[in-house]
């Protein structure tokens, strides 16, 4: 019978690395990445126009967008949240703007 005694030795077990500046294999999500330039166009395109209708419809898009970005960058564990979430806050802007505008108007 022998027994081997192991003293003063470091065992390294083989794995990820998790140090603070390795790089994430998280995609960007394009739908939030997109929501975000949509909406600021839509709002400086419809301000300067003043197309209440482009601003309602451009609205629009970029919130649902930044939704459904957002969703898929939780699900998915996508990077862009913060993009789909600035593009919904946005879009919402200018949705409830141009909703006020043509309650108003009528």
């Amino acid at each position: 019978m022998s027994s081997e005694v192991l003293t003063n030795q470091e065992v390294y077990i083989a794995g990820p690395d998790t140090s603070y500046y390795t790089e994430q294999d998280h995609r960007w999500n394009a739908k939030a990445i997109a929501s975000l330039p949509l909406a600021i166009a839509t709002v400086v395109i419809g301000v300067a126009s003043q197309s209440i209708y482009l601003l309602l419809i451009g609205g629009a898009i970029s919130f649902a967008l930044g939704m459904i970005g957002s969703r898929q960058c939780r699900d998915r564990e996508h990077r862009g949240k913060g993009f789909a979430i600035a593009g919904m806050a946005l879009g919402a802007a200018a949705l409830f703007f141009s909703l006020m505008v043509l309650i108003w108007a009528a």
